[in-house]
């Protein structure tokens, strides 16, 4: 992220901040358990001192019995999934490595499959990024200048063992499928975690993570 963005990105952040305070919303940050009422949620960043890229994360609002309100972030990296061959997962997984993005294999049901009905899953390659940024600038790698996916329904090109990824788009020719890229982050956090609004909970802040537990008992 240039210079430029990120202090736009920070200068928004202030003012979101600024603007909860207002109406008594206070981020909690220091150790300690709290009960509250979860009422919304959106998507937002954590900016840390000499880290070059922002990190994801969704911020939570609650409210206590006492009527008295506070907000959390809580750390969350995107992913998105892609589909190949089996015989080109190595090579494709040490080019996208190369390029620092971690990676791992993940096992979905693919809605776009015949029998998936039948509960079989498909391979993935999971790939996680930092924030949704990194994912954008992915994606332009997979369309053409009208904005459209290059990557079409014909099978992907097999692999041989010896031969390597050099670009990006020399990877367009060897996967057949990007799935999951237009899941918004608060959505995908929300059902990978299972944090859902109108619901008590109970948040317990430590040094370095915060755990949403849900609070039945506050019914």
């Amino acid at each position: 992220m240039k210079q430029q963005q990120s202090t736009e990105l920070h200068k928004q952040l202030e003012t979101i901040d600024r603007a909860d305070a207002q109406f008594g919303v206070l981020r909690l940050k220091e150790p300690g358990e709290h009960i509250g009422y979860m009422y919304n949620m959106h998507e937002s960043f954590i900016i840390r001192y000499g880290e070059e890229q922002p990190t994801s994360a969704l911020e939570c609002y609650f409210v206590r019995q006492n009527l008295t309100s506070f907000k959390i972030k809580i750390v969350y990296q995107p992913y998105l999934l892609i589909n190949c061959p089996e015989q080109n997962q190595p090579q494709i997984s040490l080019f996208l490595e190369k390029n620092n993005i971690q990676i791992e294999t993940t096992y979905r049901e693919d809605s776009s499959v015949l029998n998936h009905v039948a509960g079989q899953k498909t391979t993935f390659l999971k790939l996680t990024f930092k924030n949704r940024l990194q994912i954008q600038e992915f994606l332009k790698h997979f369309v053409n200048n009208r904005g459209q996916r290059i990557l079409s329904n014909d099978l992907p090109q097999i692999m041989k063992t010896d031969q390597r990824i050099l670009d990006f788009k020399d990877l367009i020719n060897y996967i057949n499928k990007v799935a999951e890229s237009d899941v918004p982050d608060h959505l995908r956090i929300a059902i990978d975690k299972n944090i859902r609004c109108a619901k008590w909970y109970r948040v317990k802040i430590q040094p370095g993570s915060i755990d949403l537990l849900w609070c039945p008992s506050q019914l």
